[in-house]
């Protein structure tokens, strides 16, 4: 594919998803774990909810408080969905962001908690109008990505969703519409897997079960709402992973963030190779003498076993007798227990009549029927200002004929102008918080004041020339020169060489060019110094051979580097 044709439509959605199976088999356990701990007690808890509102005598009673509980575990689902996906994106080469604590967790979980609630909405409304569902899909699983606690704001995290939704439609479209084959088709395996099951334990076990006697048994709503969950747990692994190889690949774009992490790999192979035959041999010592010390262990044991003598065989006891009395009230109590609630029939709940729940969430309820009584209040109030108290008369009562349109009209405008005075100060409040929100002082952290002892560092990829001028880069040159690691030295001195060109105005640094980029730019702009552009050609080589390269960088490299950059400053002079 042509580069400017991949830039506008990315890699083609097949090729995409079969890296996205790639990267998610070779997915580190952290990940594996992160993701279950996350999506297993929700998936368990809907169940629980569905079959509990579906069958239980109490439904009626329960449903505030489990849905509430239902609400805190999708809230915690994708909080940890997120670290599944931030975990990934480190093994691919992505930005580690600040150290893991109680500050970025909590950013994390109110970013998680403001927004993805919004897709239960967005996604369906989006279904049914068909072509923005690519859209809101792909924003709602970057937020996911883009919203791991890095950065506490909000509005970042939103617009950069929604930039990487807008990227590449034609891809995300079609590697939607392959998703959505692929997951209905594990809806039918799972869905037949759970039909022939019970069958196959009758033949094989001779187990015995509802399902197997009947097969109707399984055509209720239940079933069908097992077997959407099991496919989402399926399924949402590698939605999410291919979201994340397209946030990845688009931030790739400007930053090659694709090529430093293929870069890393193949060092990591090169060195992985030298020792894969010594660590077999390793592992085979480790597993026979595992084994050794394992017989070692037993064999004494197994032989005491034998030739202990056999335990006297238990006197039969006589059983207790138990009065009437005592029986029925143990079956009473046993019959009202809540696990067997769900045969009882419903009870016909009467006008005004509640119905009893459980007292775990007996103050959930009570808080929930305190704030509808205020809003019963309030709407009394309201009715209260706006209703007359005298009592309409009949038209043909009404002085002037009945003809008291013109009075009508007046108080129902004056009605309308309040309820849009309400709505007026609603907004204004609106307005205000949103304001005060946004242009609060930023943590200190955030905004970190200019150190001149604070030095960048050069072993990360995403430092830049405009950091320091270059004074400053030469004088971390010298101290590596004084330290031996030249590598760091010819890094330090090129990112002087930026500074300076950008400083005369010759170049413009930026984290998306690359060195290709400087030097067509250098070259429009040096067309009076001659001698600047062979100077400048010479150093970007030994530093792409130092930076890029896999061998040491010798003194005489360090040295030619030197007198590269005496002669651009010479050129720069006489210019």
């Amino acid at each position: 594919m042509p580069q400017s044709q991949a830039k506008n439509e990315g890699r083609p959605a097949l090729e995409m998803l079969e890296e996205a199976f790639h990267v998610l088999r070779n997915a580190p356990v952290s990940a594996w774990i992160c993701y279950c701990a996350g999506s297993f007690p929700f998936i368990a808890a809907f169940v629980y909810f569905w079959i509990d509102m579906s069958h239980s005598a109490l439904a009626r009673g329960r449903l505030g408080g489990l849905a509430c509980v239902l609400v805190c575990l999708y809230a915690w689902m994708k909080c940890w969905q997120s670290v599944f996906t931030w975990i990934i994106h480190r093994r691919l080469g992505g930005p580690a962001g600040p150290r893991w604590g109680l500050r970025r967790i909590l950013r994390l979980a109110a970013i998680q908690t403001a927004l993805q609630p919004l897709s239960l909405l967005a996604v369906p409304a989006s279904i049914c109008l068909v072509l923005p569902a690519g859209w809101a899909i792909a924003f709602f699983h970057s937020v996911g990505v883009y919203g791991d606690g890095s950065d506490g704001r909000l509005m970042p995290v939103i617009a950069k969703s929604a930039s990487a939704a807008r990227a590449w439609f034609g891809q995300n479209l079609a590697a939607m519409l392959v998703l959505s084959l692929f997951w209905l088709a594990v809806l039918v395996n799972i869905a037949a897997a759970g039909v022939f099951l019970p069958y196959l334990l009758k033949v094989l076990f001779g187990m015995e079960s509802e399902f197997s006697r009947s097969f109707t048994s399984m055509l209720n709503t239940t079933f069908l709402a097992v077997s959407v969950c099991l496919t989402y747990l399926c399924v949402n692994p590698l939605v999410k992973t291919y979201h994340l190889l397209r946030c990845f690949q688009i931030e790739s774009v400007s930053s090659g963030a694709d090529v430093k992490a293929e870069l890393e790999q193949f060092a990591a192979g090169a060195n992985d190779v030298k020792f894969s035959a010594g660590a077999g041999a390793v592992n085979r010592v480790g597993k026979i003498s595992a084994l050794a010390v394992l017989a070692a262990l037993l064999l004494p044991a197994a032989a005491a076993l034998a030739d202990a003598p056999p335990a006297p065989a238990p006197e039969p006891q006589k059983p207790a007798a138990v009065r009437p009395e005592q029986l029925d009230r143990t079956i009473e109590d046993v019959i009202n227990r809540s696990k067997y609630s769900w045969r009882a029939p419903r009870k016909e709940v009467q006008p005004g009549q509640q119905q009893e729940g459980d007292s775990f969430f007996k103050p959930l309820e009570d808080a929930a029927k305190t704030v509808h009584g205020w809003f019963k209040d309030l709407g009394r109030w309201l009715d209260d200002i706006f209703k007359s108290d005298k009592p309409q008369k009949p038209l043909s009562q009404q002085p002037g004929g009945g003809n008291t349109g013109g009075q009508d009209n007046i108080g129902n405008i004056f009605k309308l102008l309040c309820w849009l005075g309400l709505l007026a100060i609603a907004a204004v409040a609106a307005v205000v918080i949103w304001r005060f929100v946004r242009n609060r002082p930023a943590e200190k952290e955030d905004k970190p004041k200019p150190d001149n002892k604070a030095r960048p560092d050069l072993a990360k990829e995403d430092v830049s020339a405009e950091e320091m001028p270059e004074d400053g880069w030469l004088d971390m040159a010298r101290d590596f020169i004084a330290a031996g690691d030249y590598r760091l030295a010819v890094r330090a001195m090129y990112l002087a060489c930026l500074a300076r060109l950008s400083q005369i105005g010759l170049i413009r640094v930026a984290k998306f060019k690359s060195n290709h980029d400087y030097r067509r730019e250098l070259a429009r702009r040096s067309h009076q110094l001659p001698e600047l552009m062979p100077a400048f050609d010479r150093n970007v080589a030994i530093f792409e051979s130092a930076w890029y390269g896999l061998h040491d960088v010798a003194r005489s490299d360090l040295d030619e580097f030197i007198a590269n950059q005496e002669r651009m400053r010479h050129s720069v002079a006489q210019g």
